[in-house]
């Protein structure tokens, strides 16, 4: 079996799903028996918290049709929204029982679209990752 050194961990009551964060800069997810079913290189380094948010609106829409689930990451880089695409063959607690290895889930960073608002200065361009902004030191307080 293949070890991973964790620097931070999620749960989603939403999938039934967990969300870590390597120390090597990937995106892993598990099941609840605790069975990889995906993971990805982080388009963020050196994460300290992450936290997912279900059904949130993409952020420049406002429409009911635009949302999607989304993880939070924090660091020392600083932060980011990351876009995911979840998808379960079964209703999430039947995929505990029917699908305990976890092959019929599949996750996915969204990819953001080269003609959308957010790749200019919010978004970094890949892995449809949009950096949260950072107030000036001199502007808190005004």
């Amino acid at each position: 079996m293949n070890s991973q050194s964790i620097s931070c961990l999620c749960y989603s009551k939403k999938y039934h799903l967990y969300f870590a964060c390597s120390k090597d800069f990937k995106l892993l997810v598990f099941n609840e028996h605790l069975n990889m079913v995906y993971w990805q290189r982080m388009p963020v380094g050196l994460v300290q918290v992450i936290v997912f948010l279900p059904n949130r609106n993409r952020p420049g829409t406002q429409y009911p049709h635009d949302k999607c689930d989304q993880l939070l990451v924090g660091g020392k880089e600083g932060c980011f929204i990351i876009d995911l695409d979840i998808v379960l063959q079964y209703d999430a607690k039947m995929a505990i029982l029917l699908d305990p290895k976890g092959k019929r889930i599949t996750v996915k960073i969204k990819e953001e679209e080269e003609g959308s608002e957010d790749a200019g200065a919010e978004g970094n361009g890949e892995h449809g990752a949009t950096r949260g902004g950072r107030m000036a030191e001199d502007q808190v307080g005004d």
